[in-house]
């Protein structure tokens, strides 16, 4: 296994309490899927640190693409990043995206923060 390239991310959840507190569903549609939403919505504690979590992870991926390559940027619609049945997050991509390296995601977070780190590995 070689590593190609990472990329970290750290949230404040406060800060996305306002945004969110702001411009309401207008802020998740812009940054996220409908699946995405819908998972944040069911959830019946850790909205904020959740959303969060999702921004940090899409943040984190596309730090991690465009260390990679520059020419790669997708935006965070084009991403989605759902957990597994196991809880562990995964970045699902558009299918015109197609890649030579798998993507391993990680999140974390407390009552404050969120983060994430992304690896590109071949």
């Amino acid at each position: 296994m070689k590593i190609l390239a990472t990329g970290i991310d750290i949230v404040e959840v406060e800060r996305v309490k306002k945004i969110y507190s702001k411009f309401g569903r207008k802020f998740l549609n812009k940054i996220l899927k409908d699946e995405e939403i819908r998972f944040l919505e069911e959830k019946k504690k850790g909205f904020y640190q959740s959303l969060a979590g999702r921004i940090a992870a899409k943040e984190a991926v596309y730090k991690a693409l465009n260390s990679y390559d520059e020419d790669i940027k997708p935006n965070w619609k084009q991403m989605t990043v759902h957990n597994q049945e196991n809880g562990s997050p995964v970045v699902i991509f558009n299918p015109s995206y197609k890649f030579d390296f798998q993507i391993v995601l990680s999140v974390s977070h407390s009552e404050k923060y969120a983060v994430a780190n992304a690896l590109l590995i071949q």
